[in-house]
């Protein structure tokens, strides 16, 4: 089974790559491998203030596709400051080993819970909204390809970012949760902001989920959001996302399908 895993000790590294597309890696000073990161997940700092060799703080989150960075702040002590403090953040990190973390139950929980809706979609109704997220989240890390999860508020407008590269082309959607127990319908203003985000971002496209669905005057306009590459799902979508996730392994193939689980059964 595969789990996502967040350290909850904070750790220091270097920024050691960046890109026009709005991620990129980090160095840690305690570890061997670059780790990914994405601009949602910068704290009081504009991704294009960033600076090769810039020192910053960040905790992990793991998958099995590999780590990445979350909740980054920039630290400008320097290179030697840190140096000092690798043991200690080293000892800290055994202190707090013993159990479980409290990422791998959620970790847990999200896999149940997709069970649990592939199973008796009458389930979804039940689930919070920050499940769901954790699920979509989840349920794309079944691919070849970098998710983020983004924080649980002031997250730009997108809940989890999928970022992928296809015959050597960068690939990059958002995806926007609504999952609200009054049953509240997605109005034109929603989609509009969203649509936003994803062209001022330069994104390849993005994916909307409303597990209420869409009032009448943005089903008018689908036609006009396909050519935006932009797609809306409603809860038939999220349920045969979860029923797509719990079929055998090999059923799903890698990146090159990753459009077919965005697109498919989207209006």
């Amino acid at each position: 089974m595969e789990t996502f895993k967040i350290k909850r000790i904070r750790l220091q590294g270097y920024i050691s790559r960046t890109t026009n597309r709005g991620f990129g890696f980090i160095h840690p000073t305690s570890m061997e491998q670059e780790i990914f990161f994405h601009a949602a997940e910068l704290i009081d700092t504009e991704y294009n203030d960033l600076n090769h060799d810039d020192l910053v703080e960040f905790e992990v989150f793991e998958s099995s596709r590999g780590p990445s960075a979350i909740n980054i702040e920039r630290d400008g002590s320097g290179r030697d400051v840190f140096d000092d403090e690798v043991s200690q953040v080293q000892d800290e990190e055994k202190e707090k080993s013993s159990g479980p973390p409290i990422a791998v139950l959620v970790g847990q929980l999200s896999k149940s819970l997709i069970q649990a809706v592939a199973n008796n979609p009458a389930v979804l109704n039940e689930v919070e909204w920050r499940d769901l997220e954790r699920m979509i989240a989840e349920i794309f890390a079944k691919f070849d390809c970098a998710v983020t999860l983004t924080r649980g508020s002031k997250d730009g407008g997108k809940d989890v970012i999928v970022d992928w590269v296809e015959n050597g082309q960068q690939i990059s959607y958002i995806i926007e949760v609504k999952h609200w127990v009054s049953g509240k319908t997605v109005g034109a203003n929603d989609v509009s902001n969203f649509i936003h985000i994803v062209g001022t971002e330069n994104r390849t496209g993005g994916l909307f989920l409303a597990s209420s669905g869409y009032r009448e005057l943005v089903m008018e306009s689908v036609a006009e959001l396909r050519t935006k590459s932009v797609f809306l799902g409603g809860k038939e979508k999220i349920i045969k996302m979860c029923q797509r996730y719990v079929i055998k392994a090999g059923m799903w193939t890698p990146s090159s399908s990753l459009h077919e689980i965005i697109r498919g059964d989207t209006y």
